[in-house]
């Protein structure tokens, strides 16, 4: 029997995910499945009730959406899919994603299988169905992470339509801003806020394992926002400065250098906002979990939160201009700062406004920054040839 393209693509995808998930996974849990059974016989259904017992909630099926997107994402680079032939096939590009997310939900689906076990070993009847849809959903959320996004294509050119297009999504912005997106990237922001997930997941398992007090909720709430935050800022910081370095042409235009400055901790702090305002209301449940309804200390906590966005904006901007050739890089510098004003805040909450009075002495470094550094630098530590306007690599 003959088949269309689509389907076709369908197929040859599921039997390649199907390749990876017997060369990569099964063997591995295989190996660990054996072993549990000479450590402890009831060690699986305690790690059964540990993952879907009474007390599963959003912070344990975070957990397992995050195991799930690290196995597509080390499955992704082998299903790529959307260069050579594959391209000349009369399919569209949907057909082409779905493929590609159908495999990778066959490449993880030994893993999936363990899972579904362990559910079937602690529930039963409509829990244990409804267990399993959570279960596929989370599946292929994690397999679409990966399987819709498109690899790079070599064009000549961009048509008019294309142009147009590009201009219509600039939302009113100038070219520098433009370029910084493009140099971000949708996937590049999804991996900045990806540790979120897990960073409050660990908090959730605390908060729910111990007996705290109201206020001691609340606060872990905050600790786990301001780490997230973070995390989140160096991952973005890292990459913009691999990707969009300090640019001779931008440096050339009649623009200050603290505007620059400006555009770039703006652009942090539209990452890391979200991060904030979620704090609201994970400090919320936390406080009603743990029997406590105090506006006071909601309005504290995501206050708190709120104020530490400026500051850590204004360093990752500050240390995206740093020193090329630190060993730390500018990951080093935002964690310091970071990971210091996050415990500061949360032993005591005011300090906050100390570090957001501290944005623009941070604003005025990264200024002084950008004036001094120098455009032709090279740095052989972190060079990146996307980054570098004067490699041939680069021109894709």
């Amino acid at each position: 029997m003959r088949f269309g393209p689509p389907f076709s693509l369908l197929l040859f995808h599921s039997r390649s995910g199907a390749r990876i998930a017997l060369r990569r996974l099964s063997v591995p849990l295989a190996v660990i499945g054996g072993l549990g059974q000479f450590l402890d016989e009831a060690l699986w259904p305690r790690v059964a009730h540990l993952a879907f017992g009474p007390r599963q909630n959003f912070a344990s099926w975070s957990f397992l959406l995050l195991i799930l997107i690290l196995a597509a994402k080390d499955a992704a680079p082998k299903l790529r899919g959307d260069t050579g032939w594959l391209r000349h096939l009369p399919a569209s590009r949907a057909h082409h994603r779905i493929a590609r997310t159908l495999g990778l939900a066959f490449a993880i689906s030994p893993l999936v299988a363990a899972l579904a076990g362990l559910a079937a070993l602690e529930r039963r009847g409509l829990p244990l169905l409804g267990s399993l849809a959570t279960l596929l959903a989370c599946t292929l959320a994690a397999s679409a992470l990966f399987g819709m996004v498109d690899g790079p294509r070599r064009t000549l050119g961009a048509s008019p339509n294309r142009r147009e297009r590009s201009a219509a999504l600039g939302f009113g912005l100038d070219l520098e801003s433009r370029i910084t997106l493009r140099a971000i990237g949708p996937l590049g922001i999804l991996q900045a806020l990806a540790p979120a997930v897990p960073i409050f997941s660990i908090a959730g398992f605390f908060a729910a394992n111990n007996e705290l007090a109201p206020v001691y909720e609340i606060r872990g709430a905050l600790l786990a926002a301001s780490v997230a935050m973070t995390v989140a800022l160096s991952i973005l910081a890292e990459r913009l400065a691999a990707r969009r370095p300090i640019w001779g042409w931008a440096r050339s235009l009649p623009r200050a250098a603290s505007s620059r400055v400006r555009a770039d901790s703006v652009g942090f702090a539209l990452v890391a906002l979200p991060i904030a305002l979620a704090t609201a209301g994970i400090a919320s449940v936390a406080g009603v979990a743990a029997g406590s309804t105090d506006l006071d200390l909601l309005v504290e906590a995501a206050g708190a939160a709120l104020a530490l966005v400026p500051p850590l904006s204004a360093c990752a901007a500050a240390a995206i201009r740093g020193n090329p050739e630190a060993r730390i890089g500018p990951s080093g510098e935002i964690f310091w700062m970071g990971f210091l004003s996050a415990l500061l805040t949360t032993l005591v909450p005011p300090l906050s406004l100390g570090f957001l009075a501290a944005t623009p002495w941070l604003l005025n470094l990264a200024a002084r920054r950008e004036r001094a550094a120098r455009p032709s630098r090279f740095g052989a530590l972190r060079h990146l040839s996307d980054g570098d306007p004067f490699s041939l690599g680069s021109s894709r």
